[in-house]
């Protein structure tokens, strides 16, 4: 009696807002070391906004953007701004974006940076995601390093800009409801096949690896991209 082979495919989508609370205009102040010379808080973050930028096979961007606002008289320069990206503690991204701004005594200047997720780390990452009951914490920190009108420069954790979220997912079905912290209207994504257990590939609603552009506003919530 001859052997049969049966294969079952499994597609599911995920919808979440991933870095819509990102956008704010709450005021945050942000503190350096004590420095005799210069009062604490150095700046002031009025508002943040954030839109997935182009996904490729290779990476996936978060294009951010800061108002930060210099309180002295004297003026500062930000030479360049790091981040850190991980999913359940596991680094996904990490870099410095090395352009300088400089924000004159009591003016306001926006301050660009791109968190950029390397999507060859997110096979670990998945693993974790199921083994951790399909609950994934995402976080991103901040820092700057700031020159003086002394000529030194000092290193600024932004923890006031630290972003977390954390996402719930019913792959499976087996859960009585899929839960999310997420709020606001996202766009599919991933696509998991062969029972759930591929890495999932970032895509917009259509499937196409090409994020759509977010408004940049305080409310906007259309994302694209990883989850």
């Amino acid at each position: 009696m001859g052997q049969r082979s049966t294969q079952i495919t499994q597609e599911r989508e995920i919808q979440t807002d991933l870095i819509g609370q990102f956008n704010s205009d709450e005021t945050r102040p942000v503190s350096g070391p004590a420095n005799p010379v210069i009062e604490n808080p150095l700046l002031y973050v009025n508002a943040t906004r954030a839109e997935w930028g182009t996904v490729t096979d290779a990476e996936t961007p978060i294009a951010m953007e800061s108002d930060a606002y210099n309180p002295q008289i004297q003026p500062y320069t930000i030479t360049s701004v790091g981040y850190n990206v991980t999913m359940n503690g596991i680094p996904v991204g990490d870099g410095v974006t090395e352009r300088p701004y400089v924000i004159e005594g009591e003016t306001t200047e926006t301050i660009a940076t791109t968190p950029t997720i390397d999507n060859s780390r997110l096979d670990d990452w998945w693993v974790s995601h199921l083994e951790n009951e399909q609950v994934t914490d995402l976080r991103i920190d901040f820092y700057a390093r700031v020159e003086l009108p002394t000529g030194n420069t000092i290193r600024v954790p932004l923890d006031e800009l630290t972003y977390e979220r954390t996402i719930e997912t019913d792959i499976f079905g087996t859960k009585e409801s899929t839960n999310e912290t997420t709020t606001g209207e996202g766009t599919p994504t991933p696509t998991p096949t062969n029972g759930g257990n591929s890495t999932p590939t970032p895509t917009d609603s259509s499937g196409d690896t090409d994020t759509p552009t977010a408004t940049p506003t305080a409310t906007s919530t259309d994302d694209g991209g990883l989850l």
